[in-house]
């Protein structure tokens, strides 16, 4: 999409390529996982307020960011619920991590993550 010359705005253009960089060798830091995902949202954001569609590059390009994002927060349930089972948090992580797992199965039709978050909320139950 960059080569073919469909982004014109160059900071549109720098996000991206900065985006799919990430992708190729991403971080477990979640703040950085997020920070990639809320920029690259907001090209998304400008392309919907300009009455056009977004490049379909770009919302895989989001779906794996979120997809990150799910992968971050049901590690963290399954760390800290060995190392701390009481931990509020998990709940709340869980709880993310099934929105996130949603929002990815309905628009993109691929239940992976949605399974897989059905699977750690059934174990954490037994």
């Amino acid at each position: 999409m960059l080569e073919r010359g469909e982004i014109e705005d160059e900071i549109n253009k720098e996000v991206i390529a900065e985006a799919a960089t990430f992708l190729e060798n991403p971080s477990e830091d979640l703040m950085v996982i997020n920070k990639q995902t809320e920029v690259l949202g907001q090209v998304i954001i400008e392309y919907d307020m300009q009455g056009v569609a977004a490049p379909t590059e770009l919302d895989g390009l989001y779906a794996c960011l979120l997809a990150l994002q799910c992968i971050h927060k049901m590690n963290f349930v399954e760390k800290e619920n060995e190392q701390n089972p009481d931990n509020p948090q998990i709940q709340k992580a869980l709880v993310v991590a099934m929105d996130q797992a949603l929002l990815i199965s309905r628009a993109f039709k691929d239940d992976t993550l949605l399974n897989a978050v059905k699977q750690l909320q059934t174990s954490l139950r037994s």
